[in-house]
């Protein structure tokens, strides 16, 4: 009976194709028949079934969402399930392409009509069904919880979005690809201890043992993050202007994998050279673009190095006690240094895409200096010094911060600094930006400590005199910058400032506003409550009760919560801080 029954699909098989006369009938059969046997198959619908139960525990029924008012909340539970759909997901990728193996009557006229590829093809259609349904599921989960929370922001429900189409939809096509490419094993075993090894490649365990072997060195850290798809430590985020990492070097790691797959898979199966040859390029090509550098927060789950909330004190930690006879003079000349000269005016050009580019000119003081000494952040790699007639001037960078430039001619009016780089906390990306002034992602004159390795935290650094400056900001991400000097022009995306200060402060983000709240200037993520006034009006009356004897009356107050980092600043015109610490301060007089 069953026989008879299998070449009655097979007859209709080929009454079907020589009905359509064409391959769109026989793909639709071939879908059919695929989606036949995963319903027949207990395993697929078990795992499938366990997947949108997983989703619904985590996404739908979490009992913290009653009492959580934050807007990440289900952001934080999706990323937590990700590493265990995507084990699911690569069962149920393995189980189907390996039954490629067991020809069946109406299956084998298929494949001689419309060839293996579109076979695939056909059974990597449902498995896009499910995965597609399931970012749907989570979708429609986050949405409700949002409801719930009354949380309407349309920038961030496109950036929730984006969460849900790179860590869901497109990290479980990577893991369709790798369980297709587990089931081009010969042997069943093979096949699933492939799966395994897949799984503890990206698992937690392994990131966390492979990066413990190079925690202080960056750049090789940086090139392990090819195996960083699983989002870890979401719980942490930098603030709520940023959330979590969605920068463009997330979705080239996963399309490498995509295609890492595919060219190993191609390499086995194409007799044709070149096709061969051209996967391996493509796939090295994304594999250069995975590895670029990026200033994207990491948010990891240890002391590393590339971590956000570690980098500095991992930095300066090795620096003043690891090698502490090789730079104990430094840090000497540091502690000692006292600035002999002053910068009248900046003229900058930052340009912000995935790092950040500056071109910047200093016009000093005292022109007839031997030498000049400035600070600049050790992340920010120097391009050129020059003066202003475009000639180089020779310099030396000790300590990865301190910066000495000789002037032989004996009189300089201009340096111009061209450098590129990025902070992992202070962020410029195409996702947001966070340089507030006393960290000193611009060069400023004399040497100065910039991170307290005793209180691990980022020292605040002025100008000693109010300097004028001219800044002009070009972006590549969607978001404003607001400065705590005044914009005078805008043209698309790019922004004019100028003023007279001690310090530059820039940010910028989707969710970041700057209104007027009772005579007030100021400026917070409409996303974090604890910063709003509508929500903190006892706080905002300390706050307006001490800017009645703060000098500036045009004051803006940047009202930032740095989460761990408790990084504030106060100066003649603006205050930066989370809205505890900058009405502790107005009332005190003392910034902790």
């Amino acid at each position: 009976m069953f026989v008879g029954q299998i070449f009655e699909n097979g007859l209709f098989c080929i009454r079907k194709i020589m009905q359509d006369g064409c391959y769109k009938g026989v793909e639709v059969i071939m879908i059919s028949l695929n989606l036949r046997k995963i319903i027949k198959n207990p395993i697929i619908i078990g795992v499938t079934a366990f997947i949108f139960l997983w989703i619904t525990l985590f996404v739908y029924m979490d009992s913290s969402m009653k009492l959580d008012t934050s807007p990440e909340l289900e952001l934080i539970n999706i990323v937590k399930i990700i590493p265990i759909l995507f084990f699911s997901f690569m069962v149920i990728s393995y189980i189907i392409f390996n039954e490629n193996k067991k020809c069946r009557i109406e299956e084998c006229i298929l494949v001689n009509k419309m060839g293996l590829i579109r076979e695939n093809l056909s059974k990597a259609a449902i498995i896009l069904a499910i995965d597609f349904l399931s970012a749907v599921y989570i979708l429609v989960g986050t949405m409700r919880y949002y409801r719930m929370k009354n949380i309407v922001d349309y920038d961030f429900y496109l950036y929730t979005f984006k969460v849900i189409a790179v860590y869901v939809f497109l990290l479980l096509i990577v893991a369709m690809f790798l369980g297709m490419l587990a089931a081009q094993a010969s042997k069943r075993l093979t096949g699933i201890c492939l799966l395994i090894m897949f799984y503890f490649v990206f698992s937690d365990t392994f990131m966390q043992f492979i990066l413990s072997l190079f925690s202080d060195n960056e750049l090789v850290s940086n090139y392990l993050l090819i195996f960083g798809l699983f989002y870890r430590c979401a719980g942490m985020i930098i603030d709520r202007n940023y959330f979590l990492t969605m920068e463009n070097i997330n979705i080239y790691r996963m399309l490498f994998w995509i295609l890492f797959c595919l060219t190993i898979i191609a390499v086995r199966k194409f007799r044709i050279k070149i096709y061969s040859v051209i996967y391996v390029l493509l796939t090295l090509s994304l594999f250069i673009l995975s590895v670029r550098p990026c200033g994207a927060s990491y948010n990891l789950f240890g002391f590393y190095i590339i971590d956000s909330w570690h980098h500095d004190s991992i930095y300066y930690s090795d620096f003043q006690s690891n090698y502490v006879e090789k730079n104990k003079e430094l840090i000497k000349s540091v502690k000692k240094s006292k600035t002999d000269f002053k910068v009248l005016s900046y003229d900058m050009d930052y340009k912000v895409s995935d790092v950040l580019d500056g071109k910047v000119i200093v016009i000093p003081d005292n022109k007839c200096k031997k030498s000049y000494k400035f600070t600049l952040y050790h992340g920010y790699n120097i391009k050129n010094i020059t003066n202003e007639k475009g000639e180089k001037l020779d310099y030396v960078r000790k300590g990865g911060d301190y910066i000495e430039i000789y002037n032989p001619a004996g009189k300089i009016e201009k340096i111009k600094f061209e450098y590129s780089g990025f902070s992992r906390f202070f962020y410029s990306t195409t996702q947001a930006l966070k340089l507030p002034g006393g960290f000193v992602y611009y060069p400023i004159p004399g040497w100065h400590i910039i991170y307290d390795g005793e209180e691990q935290m980022t020292e605040k650094n002025y100008l000693e005199n109010k300097a004028k400056f001219n800044v002009k900001i070009s972006l590549k991400g969607n978001y404003r910058v607001i400065s705590n000097l005044n914009e005078y022009k805008s043209i698309g995306k790019t922004q004019y400032f100028k003023g007279d200060s001690t310090t530059l402060t820039i940010l910028g983000s989707p969710y970041l506003i700057e209104k007027e709240y009772k005579g007030v200037h100021i400026v917070y993520s409409r996303l974090d409550r604890a910063q709003d006034p509508k929500y903190n009006k006892e706080d905002f009356k300390i706050v307006l009760k001490g800017l009645k004897k703060y000098k500036n009356k045009n004051i803006k107050l940047f009202l930032i919560d740095n989460g761990g980092e408790s990084y504030n600043y106060a100066n003649e015109d603006s205050v930066y801080g989370n809205l505890i610490s900058v009405a502790d301060y107005l009332e005190t007089g003392k910034m902790y």
